[in-house]
């Protein structure tokens, strides 16, 4: 190679070294989603991000509360997806996801968790972990779909006549500053966030009376959202045992329950305990596989039984 010759390739190769260099802030990112699994499809006129790792059935979709991306679950999912196929994904302008023009209803929600399903070929029926508002997601899906339902998983989801509790308990004080946040005076949130948090109140009658099917089964978790709890005491204790017992009677007539509480824990209990939840869940999947490997008639257990906890709160280990 001539002298010239050299020179060009040194130049060029500082404007490629340079381009690189530049383009750092665009590519890592998304280098870093691609190799976390994260993928991207269109639906319902928007681009949803999804993360779909794991493998088996029953598959499992974790339902994240209002106006938290998915990236909130990522440990939790990974965790899980030692021992199941387990999706996430993040609602149209939420997370990773454009918006499009719809509103965040109930219905509106619920079309599109069942497209995500459809286009990522996971059949049902599924086991729904629905965490905060993403319990109400779930119970209307199953209430919607009942046969497309293996088990109902719930991580601390609020009862939907909370807001009706505090109206009657709470002093007027103590009202206006809690629902600031469910109202536009809400400074955390614009856009797409914001509106999952107005339509939080509407989406709650969406759901107000649904009743779990009896013959589906369900885990449910209780734990401790201080941000729904008066400050200090007699008010603080009385709302955590309202928040517990409101939570606990929605497993009324179901054959195979389990319910743990666990006071001591944040709203965010699979980051506070990661191994204990996996662990229950793992176990609750592993008995739906058992129950749907038996032959027809016959129950995996003999006799059957409900689960020893049914009913009855049980402290995390």
């Amino acid at each position: 190679m001539t002298r010239r010759g050299w020179i060009v390739a040194a130049v060029a190769g500082v404007v490629a070294v340079v381009a690189v260099a530049a383009a750092y802030p665009v590519w890592r990112p998304l280098a870093w989603k691609w190799h976390l699994g994260i993928r991207e499809l269109p639906l319902s006129g928007a681009t949803i991000s999804y993360r779909d790792v794991g493998k088996g059935t029953p598959v499992a979709v974790i339902i994240s509360g209002v106006a938290v991306p998915k990236t909130a679950y990522l440990g939790f999912q990974t965790m899980l997806s030692s021992r199941m196929r387990v999706i996430t994904y993040d609602r149209p302008g939420i997370g990773d996801s454009t918006p499009n023009a719809e509103l965040p209803t109930m219905a509106n929600i619920d079309k599109d968790l069942q497209a995500l399903l459809q286009a990522l070929d996971a059949p049902p029926p599924y086991v729904l972990i629905g965490h905060s508002w993403g319990g109400h997601i779930i119970r209307y899906f199953a209430d919607r779909h009942p046969g497309e339902v293996a088990g109902l998983v719930f991580l601390d989801q609020p009862h939907e006549d909370w807001f009706e509790y505090i109206r009657r308990t709470w002093s007027a004080p103590e009202q206006k500053e809690y629902f600031k946040f469910w109202t536009a005076e809400n400074t955390e949130y614009t856009g797409s966030q914001l509106e999952e948090t107005l339509a939080y109140e509407e989406n709650c009658r969406s759901i107000r009376g649904t009743v779990i099917s009896p013959d589906v089964p369900v885990l449910m978790f209780t734990s401790s959202n201080f941000g729904h709890f008066r400050k200090s005491e007699p008010g603080l204790g009385e709302d955590q045992r309202h928040w517990a017992e409101m939570q606990a009677s929605l497993l009324s007539g179901v054959k195979d329950q389990k319910l743990l509480v666990d006071m001591q824990l944040t709203h965010w209990l699979h980051h506070d305990k990661p191994e204990w939840v996996v662990g229950e869940i793992g176990a609750f999947v592993d008995k739906l596989r058992a129950r749907a490997a038996a032959p027809a008639g016959v129950s995996p257990s003999s006799p059957a039984q409900p689960d020893a906890t049914a009913g009855t709160p049980a402290s995390s280990p």
